[in-house]
């Protein structure tokens, strides 16, 4: 049975985007290639990383707790 050390293990693809708002304030974006709709951001891009990384973890869980289907990388 996949867990969720399985899905943690797999090597999906992380995006990380530089922004600036109209104001001129830097902040970075984080998401998975492979799982739309999952993104973090923060004032620096391992903030956005860190906060990528407990997003991916509950939207795991919460997915394995349901027995939803979970998109793997190809």
């Amino acid at each position: 049975m996949k867990d969720y050390g399985y899905y943690e293990s797999l090597p999906y693809h992380a995006v990380v985007v530089r922004s600036v708002t109209p104001d001129g304030e830097v902040f970075w974006r984080a998401s998975l290639r492979e799982i739309a709709g999952l993104s973090a951001s923060g004032a620096t891009e391992d903030e956005a990383l860190m906060e990528l990384r407990d997003r991916f973890e509950h939207y795991i869980l919460w997915r394995l707790d349901l027995g939803l289907d979970i998109p793997e990388p190809e």
